[in-house]
């Protein structure tokens, strides 16, 4: 290998490919002489356009909402220093290129190093283009810039919550995602807006539920659940109350999961449930499982919020008589979760443009799921009679007993 090869493990939790190949460009600028010609070989489209076709916009703009625009800043003075030419030039990766090869191996062995290297984000005053220009930025874009300069602070819940959810994504699904991967998975659009909202309190612990009554006089009796008198909170509300609701609605989910995939990832606290719409679900070979996590993160995701809603209605209500009641919860379950199935048909028409989900993505979700499965046709989505076939050891039971099961 030539001497001037390194491999570099970059500093910050904010480990990706774009960020290393940035920080191997700003590195190679630092070490190379500013007066000789330089012709930069790389695979990075996005090296190549951050620097080149979008850096005179960015720059205009102040670089308000552009992910690693530090490094960028940085990268894009260190050319200006230069006072000879540089060229870019694309290449394919993984075509058999000695050095984009060799360069994929050095980029391995930075990952692997036990200590991350330093990087100089230092910028020569000369060089150093700051801020919006007032006569082309927009009202949506001073209100991010206000949001991105505007130091909010986290609360120790939060913290603590997310904490949870990235041990629990690394628990089932073996990776480990940063904080904004978490907070991104939220908004994912296989959740709906409603349930993205209850994700997000629940994530901030921002719902008054548990230790939000124990200070207030006259209040303090609704800090215990009403079911078994413990201490509330969601992740009891979730996992731990004796409600046979509670327990039903996931005897519910697991058995239609299990139509799906084998393993019924294990739900032990709060971040695990949160943590679902970050599942990568796979097989024994470690082969993704085609549409199982979509629907894995369809049912968790309803299911708690249809135990959250069930809640509320018990919530301040003394007469038990008046609560839903086991079978009432599991046809709702079975209504919400037929319901986005019908949704996912429905979202298959063309007139929905760019917002149409493809049927092979709703054909793969629902795929082993469906009651009747092999009588119905291959393109089942313009079928109206289409229901997903799930059942509760609750209803198995009356099943097996003879009682006919809820409807």
């Amino acid at each position: 290998l030539s001497p001037g090869n390194k491999s570099i493990r970059v500093p910050g939790e904010d480990q990706s490919n774009q960020v290393g190949e940035m920080a191997a460009i700003l590195y190679l600028l630092e070490d190379v002489s500013p007066y000789a010609p330089l012709r930069i070989y790389t695979d990075s489209k996005y090296v190549i356009e951050a620097l080149t076709e979008y850096q005179e916009e960015w720059e205009r703009n102040g670089y308000i909402g552009i992910k690693n625009a530090d490094l960028i800043k940085a990268v894009v003075a260190k050319l200006r220093e230069r006072g000879s030419e540089t060229r870019f030039k694309w290449v394919k990766g993984h075509s058999g290129i000695v050095g984009n090869e060799g360069a994929d191996k050095l980029a391995g062995a930075g990952a692997d190093k036990a200590h991350q290297d330093g990087i100089n984000l230092a910028i020569k005053d000369q060089f150093d283009v700051a801020g919006a220009q007032l006569s082309t930025i927009t009202q949506a874009l001073a209100y991010k810039a206000l949001i991105e300069k505007k130091d909010l602070p986290r609360r120790n819940g939060t913290i603590a919550t997310l904490d949870m959810t990235r041990h629990a994504v690394k628990d089932n699904f073996g990776y480990t995602p940063n904080d904004e991967r978490i907070w991104k998975s939220i908004v994912n659009k296989d959740v709906r807006r409603t349930v993205r909202t209850y994700l997000w309190k629940t994530m901030h612990r921002s719902y008054k539920i548990g230790q939000y009554w124990r200070n207030i006089p006259g209040w303090e009796h609704r800090e215990k659940c009403q079911v078994c008198g413990e201490e509330e909170s969601m992740e009891h509300i979730l996992l731990e109350c004796d409600d046979p609701s509670r327990e039903a609605v996931w005897d519910l989910a697991k058995n239609l999961w299990e139509k799906k995939a084998k393993k019924w990832p294990e739900l032990r606290n709060i971040g695990h449930i949160l943590a679902c719409t970050l599942a990568e679900i796979k097989d024994d070979e470690g082969k993704g499982i085609r549409g199982a996590s979509r629907l894995y993160r369809i049912i968790i995701t309803e299911s708690a919020h249809l135990i959250w809603r069930m809640r509320n209605k018990r919530f301040g209500e003394p007469d038990k008589e008046k609560w839903p009641t086991v079978n009432e919860t599991e046809n709702t379950w079975t209504r919400t979760i037929n319901q986005r199935l019908d949704l996912d048909k429905a979202m298959t028409d063309p007139k929905f443009e760019t917002k149409a989900i493809p049927k092979s993505k709703v054909i793969s979700t629902w795929k082993n799921t469906l009651m009747n499965e092999k009588e119905l046709p291959e393109d089942w989505t313009k079928v109206r009679e289409v229901l997903v076939g799930s059942t509760s050891k609750h209803v198995r039971r009356r099943v097996h007993s003879g009682h006919d099961p809820p409807t």
